[in-house]
């Protein structure tokens, strides 16, 4: 029972982990993407605006 709900507790914060990573990950490729192609600044404030 203790095994069971400890090693259910490792999967969630491994889970928990995996997609804090992801969403890292996906930023730094947002922001890189962002900055191989800079925008002229009122094409970036149309788009956000939307």
């Amino acid at each position: 029972m203790l095994l069971s709900l400890k090693s259910e507790q490792t999967v969630k914060k491994s889970i928990e982990e995996e997609m804090l990573l992801r969403k890292k990950n996906y930023n730094i490729k947002k922001v890189s993407s962002i900055s191989d192609r800079p925008l002229p600044q009122h094409v970036t404030a149309r788009k956000t605006s939307k």
